[in-house]
């Protein structure tokens, strides 16, 4: 049941937690997930060269940002250099999605496996923090009718 009220804040424009990614995907925008996998893996054996052995982790970092932002986000860039084997699954289950809508070239079965992945990500990361989904939807239900409240009273507050 709240999950709806969860929806509407999420979709509503008029509220501090509007998610506008969700609106504007499209199957265009996603990149060659082919060539992204490809330089993801190059990114890997550098990382892995010998090269690269005596490097602090600071130095790695600047290294492969340097090297590879122009092809691979920094965020996955980042996220592979502090935890391989778990952003590689994460990655592997992103792109499997991504691939379902880009083979049929469908938004909406892009939006839908963007709510699954994001759902998957907040029962792993922030439904635990709040002691369960229902005290998390509870919780931002309270902050939206904060901030709306915040919001009208600076409205009187003009007039």
């Amino acid at each position: 049941m709240t999950s709806y009220f969860i929806n509407k804040i999420m979709s509503s424009k008029n509220t501090p937690y509007y998610d506008e990614d969700a609106e504007t995907m499209s199957v265009s925008s996603i990149p060659n997930l082919e060539k992204l996998t490809f330089d993801i893996l190059l990114m890997l054996d550098f990382i892995d060269s010998p090269a690269m052995v005596n490097k602090s982790k600071d130095e790695i970092e600047r290294i492969v940002i340097a090297k590879y932002q122009d092809r691979i986000l920094v965020d996955i860039i980042l996220q592979l250099l502090e935890n391989r084997k778990y952003a590689l699954n994460k990655l592997i289950n992103m792109f499997e999605s991504m691939q379902k809508a880009v083979k049929v070239n469908d938004n909406k079965i892009l939006r839908q496996e963007y709510e699954k992945f994001g759902e998957q990500q907040n029962e792993e990361f922030v439904y635990p923090k709040f002691g369960g989904k229902d005290k998390f939807e509870k919780t931002i239900i309270d902050m939206n009718n904060k901030a709306l409240a915040k919001q009208e009273e600076e409205k009187l507050k003009k007039n």
